[in-house]
């Protein structure tokens, strides 16, 4: 007999991190089935969010997944689970991810001619982890800074990703700035560190950063992100010659310069 005890609390990544406390939702719904349960938690920012579990063995409502079976000495057996999370569909949700965010394995890689296999496993496991990390904010594209406590936009990180993605996608590092200058600082606030001119730090939708009980909505505390946003514009326009680009994002980068 074989007994897994299994828990859900729906921390906000600060609490897990020991950052941050604050008022939290609490977990309002537990659906049992035979092989499978759906927990349902309500946070204090009014959205749902959810664990599934489908799976071989029996529920049981004390947290509880029983396995009985007999085997022979020398013998193995596999239990399959099935585990997810999902939140109920938010209007106006902001960042979106890869569906290979958490799934390992990704779409085919195309090198050049590379004799060192080391090497070519070395670049292929590099860029599917690329394409793992990649998530959008409106449409556009840009690489979260990492898996699980950084799954979000970070202008240093992002940014220097953006370069040195440069020469194989520079529609990375281009979109990547459009996002950043779109939430460009605009106004002094001392709480999430704005100023004129500043381009954010990090940009978090979780349940702390939604009730902003956290300063992440976004936060702007970098002294990095804004030359870096001014370096990648650089950059890109000498890589690419993307008039457009360079006239649209100019008065953002005045903005940044005069910071």
């Amino acid at each position: 007999e074989l007994k897994i005890h299994h828990d859900e609390d729906f921390k906000d990544i600060f609490v897990l991190r020991n950052f941050r406390y604050g008022q939290l939702g609490e977990i309002i719904e537990k659906e049992y089935q035979l092989n499978e349960f759906k927990i349902t938690y309500l946070g204090k920012d009014d959205i749902k969010r959810y664990v599934y579990f489908k799976g071989e063995g029996d529920i049981k409502e004390d947290n509880i997944i029983e396995y009985k079976v007999n085997l022979r000495k020398g013998e193995e057996k596999i239990f399959n689970q099935v585990w997810s999370i999902s939140q109920e569909k938010v209007k106006n949700r902001i960042i979106e991810h890869n569906e290979s965010f958490l799934i390992a394995g990704s779409k085919d890689i195309t090198l050049g001619n590379i004799h060192s296999d080391s090497i070519k496993n070395l670049l292929i496991q590099s860029l599917e982890d690329i394409e793992k990390l990649k998530s959008y904010i409106d449409g556009k594209v840009f690489i979260a800074a990492g898996i699980p406590l950084y799954a979000t936009i970070f202008g240093r990180d992002s940014i220097i990703t953006g370069l040195q993605l440069l020469k194989r996608d520079p529609k990375i590092l281009k979109e990547t700035l459009e996002i950043l200058a779109k939430y460009q600082g605009r106004e002094v606030n001392h709480y999430l560190e704005e100023e004129p001119g500043k381009i954010l730090h990090e940009l978090r939708e979780g349940e702390l950063s939604n009730t902003k009980q956290v300063p992440f909505y976004p936060y702007y505390g970098s002294i990095d992100s804004t030359p870096l946003f001014l370096i990648g514009i650089a950059e890109y326009y000498k890589f690419t010659r993307d008039k457009e680009f360079l006239d649209n994002i100019l008065d953002y980068a005045s903005k940044s310069l005069n910071w």
